[in-house]
């Protein structure tokens, strides 16, 4: 009893430790999550089951055999105080006997166990990525141990056992001047003699009560709607050797190793968490069983969750859904305008349209003449970015670069040469202009040297700067500069840009008439020269050998362009493959700048819109039926139709007119909106 007692302390003081941090811990309804100082506190109930084996001094002598058949019981009360840790209160209940039947002795014993105390079940969840339904366990506690040790001396029929030489038990022992008359027994397993009864006086009255030091590895095996399975194996280590009634304490028969007892209990159990049935109220006002999963951390379980993965610490409703003060659908934490008016229309961050915003929209539908127009330009700047290293839409750091050319200037072959012997020349495309750079310097005095060494391999190059996205003015300190160097001759150490290796190219036409961008839409890394030949090129990528420039004249020709070809620059000229030292293979007689004519098509355009489309109009188009979009250039276009010849787009385009819809042919190439003039070029070519 007194060990009964002390293990029920234990629990106690195991509870009182756990909630030392919360004045009281409510389960009433055995369905609420706990938050203790930003921890989610899980609680659950186990029960489980499985086998005791017992390990002591009886154990470690040859000849000695356990007794089967000894059971136990865990009970357990815990919480999962983390995403890898549980902290459970348990009880443990069972039996371990074991029986020696050697030369030297005839020993057995069955004990009681009772214990009970505190967990930690560790499941490496923060070290590496499980499985949701498997998690490997590392256990690790300390409880107090109850141990009522008894031994069978006795039969049924009250005679002591008597062990022969021939392996018999007799009610006589084999010297007995009655041993004719012995007659055998069986041992009737009950173990009726209390241990301490038999242990030398030098042991002395012990106690049964020991502490315990539990320790185990096991495995979690996740269920449905709140179960677990949990299969452990544990040792428990106990302070005490009197387990088994042998010890080094003990004399005759009974004395055995210094050493502690200790038992397994291995055991499968079956846990139930108890935050998995909170009510819940569905969209019809009854209770339903919910998963107790919660990804976004909201605390609004996900199987209830109307806005998962809502950005952390984002305050949400009861359906986990941001708060929206103004009920205009933006949520607070995005809004730029909390107190919208009621009714109003409001952009993606929030802000109410007014009368200028609308008449904004209404230019833009109007605009139906087959460019893009100014005021789009104007009004919408378009979020689409390349993806492309050598490419960017005004680079936002501060730098210097030697602008070497841009879309509006002619060139010579020379000084085309030279500039696709440079490899990193940089595309750099401002509002109207398309800028070459060559370089990207910190120091306005690095980027005038290069411009120098450029100026002497026949390059005509100009100091500009980049800041806050605006290309800035810096040509009058530059020449300042550039001035200075050149009178002190400080500009022979650099080493010039154009390459004395080769560079390999892939062109994919050069054209009388200059092609639309977006019929290239998609090539990111394109560069655009013009020539004094009347000739416009265009090439894509900058390739150290013959093996990646191929692999990208491959991923060119897919797009359509079937004349592209390799082409290769050296010492800042262009020079044959033969003489980059390239083996040439005989190939079909494509045709350069050529294009795949099968991919131009004609369609017809009914509306084009940056963001947002008038009600009224969305439901002309929905009656139309056949309406698709494409997303280009910033804006989304409204196209019907798909037609091979211009004449079958017109007699559409007209069919609209007649019904009062705005209507224009348009081109396309590869999917991509051209004009209808450049798809009449391709078609012609």
């Amino acid at each position: 009893m007194k060990g009964l007692l002390l293990t029920i302390a234990t629990l106690i003081l195991s509870l009182q430790i756990l909630s030392a941090q919360q004045d009281s811990l409510l389960l009433d309804s055995a369905s609420e999550q706990i938050n203790i100082e930003g921890l989610q506190i899980r609680p659950y109930v186990s029960f489980g089951a499985g086998p005791m084996t017992y390990f002591g001094d009886m154990y470690r002598y040859p000849g000695s055999n356990a007794v089967m058949g000894n059971w136990g019981i865990n009970l357990g009360f815990g919480v999962q105080a983390t995403d890898y840790l549980n902290v459970e209160l348990f009880y443990n209940s069972g039996t371990i006997s074991f029986s020696e039947n050697t030369i030297n002795r005839h020993v057995n014993f069955q004990s009681r166990i009772r214990s009970g105390g505190l967990l930690f079940i560790y499941n490496f969840e923060n070290f590496f990525k499980q499985t949701p339904q498997l998690h490997p366990l590392l256990i690790l506690g300390v409880s107090n141990v109850e141990f009522n040790s008894k031994t069978d001396l006795i039969s049924a029929d009250g005679s002591n056992y008597n062990y022969w030489s021939d392996g018999s038990i007799r009610n006589f022992p084999e010297d007995h001047i009655f041993a004719d008359f012995a007659t055998e027994l069986v041992m009737d397993n009950e173990y009726e003699t209390d241990l301490r009864s038999v242990s030398s006086e030098e042991l002395g009255h012990y106690s049964l009560n020991s502490l315990a030091i539990p320790l185990g590895i096991g495995a979690d095996i996740s269920l449905d709607y709140g179960f677990s399975l949990r299969i452990t194996s544990m040792m428990n280590f106990t302070f005490t050797d009197n387990i088994d009634g042998i010890s080094s304490a003990n004399s005759g028969i009974r004395n055995g190793d210094s050493k502690n007892d200790r038992y397994l209990y291995t055991s499968v159990t079956l846990s139930y968490d108890l935050a998995t049935f909170k009510e819940l109220k569905d969209g019809y006002g009854g209770l339903y069983e919910g998963d107790t999963d919660d990804e976004d951390g909201d605390g609004v379980f996900d199987i209830s969750d109307d806005c998962p993965f809502t950005p952390e610490d984002v305050v949400v409703d009861e359906f986990g859904c941001p708060l929206d003060g103004d009920g205009d659908h933006v949520p607070d934490y995005k809004d730029m305008e909390l107190d919208s008016p009621e009714g109003s229309i409001v952009d993606t961050s929030g802000v109410a349209y007014n009368d200028d915003d609308f008449y904004e929209m209404y230019l833009s539908y109007m605009d139906t003449l087959g460019d893009p127009s100014n005021i789009i330009k104007t009004v919408y700047i378009s979020n689409e970015k390349p993806q492309n290293q050598h490419r960017s839409d005004r680079l936002k750091e501060e730098y210097y670069s030697v602008q070497v050319a841009s879309s509006g200037e002619d060139l010579s072959i020379e000084q085309i040469g030279k500039i696709l012997s440079i490899s990193n020349v940089q595309v750099v495309n401002d509002t109207d202009e398309t800028y070459y750079l060559v370089g990207k310097y910190e120091a306005l005095e690095f980027a005038v040297e290069q411009k120098i060494l450029l100026d002497v391999n026949g390059i005509d190059g100009e100091v500009v700067g980049f800041a806050n996205n605006e290309m800035k003015e810096v040509n009058e300190e530059a020449q300042a500069i550039e001035k200075e160097y050149r009178l002190e001759g400080g500009f022979g150490n650099g080493e010039s840009l154009i390459s004395k290796n080769v560079i390999y190219r892939v062109q994919i036409g050069a054209f009388n008439n200059p092609l639309s961008r977006n019929v290239f839409d998609g090539v990111n890394d394109l560069i655009v020269l013009s020539g004094e030949d009347g000739l416009t090129r265009y090439l894509t990528g900058s390739y150290s050998t013959i093996e990646k420039a191929a692999s990208r004249k491959i991923d060119v020709l897919l797009d359509g362009f079937e004349g592209s070809f390799i082409v290769a620059y050296k010492n800042g000229k262009r020079i044959s493959l033969e003489e980059a030292g390239v083996q040439t293979e005989e190939v079909d007689d494509i045709p350069q700048n050529s294009m795949d004519k099968s991919l131009v098509r004609f369609k017809v355009q009914i509306g084009a819109y940056e963001e947002h489309i008038p009600a009224d109009v969305m439901d002309t188009f929905i009656s139309i039926g056949d309406v698709k979009t494409v997303r280009q250039g910033g804006l989304t276009r409204y196209l019907v139709g798909d037609y091979s010849t211009m004449d079958e787009a017109e007699r559409r385009k007209e069919a609209l007119l007649a019904d009062g819809i705005d209507a224009f042919v348009v081109g396309s190439f590869n999917d991509k909106i051209i004009s209808v003039q450049e798809a009449n070029e391709i078609l012609n070519k």
